[in-house]
Formats: structure tokens, sequence, C-alpha cells
């Protein structure tokens, strides 16, 4: 009984951390973007390339985590982890950028 209710637990858990990483890893791309300066075309091309990746290890993730099933926790685990990480750290991120 108790390995049925901890192990959505963790995939939510996890998957909260996975939001966390995914803003973070987003937040080093606008680094990136106000040390070297590029057009909108350049930006847009990194954009859908983020965000390929990010389907890609989401998919990874669920496939990995949770054999490839679509449960509603884990877009809101997401969802709630990018929250958190953008209520924290992305504080320090505007801090640093000037």
């Amino acid at each position: 009984m108790q390995e049925v209710v901890t192990a959505p637990l963790m995939f939510f858990l996890s998957s909260i951390l996975l939001g966390i990483g995914l803003l973070g890893i987003y937040d080093i791309l606008r680094a990136f973007r106000a040390v070297i300066q590029h057009g909108l075309f350049f930006t847009a091309v990194e954009d859908i390339l983020y965000f390929m990746f990010v389907a890609v290890i989401s998919f990874w993730f669920l496939c990995t985590y949770n054999h490839g099933e679509l449960r509603g926790f884990f877009f809101i685990g997401i969802f709630i982890g990018m929250f958190l990480y953008y209520i924290s750290y992305h504080g320090l991120y505007i801090f640093f950028q000037g």
C-alpha cells in the first residue's frame, strides 16, 4: 500500500525539480543573450531549440519515471517548480543582470 502512494508522490516531487531545472536553463540562455547581443531571428531560433529540448527532456522523463503515461500532476509539478524558481532564484538573475 505504501508503494502505491510513494511512487506517484516521488514522481510529482521529481517533476517539480524538473520544472526548476528547465527554467534555470532558460535563465542561462537569457544570460547568454545578454552577453552576446543578436537579432530577432537568432533569438527565435534559440527559443525553438530550447522548447525542442524541453519536449525531449519531458518525454524522456515521462518514459523513464512513469512508463510514458501522461498524468496531470506531471504538468502541475513542472509549473509549480517553474513558479518556485521564478519567485526565488529568478530575482537573483535580475539582480546580477543589472
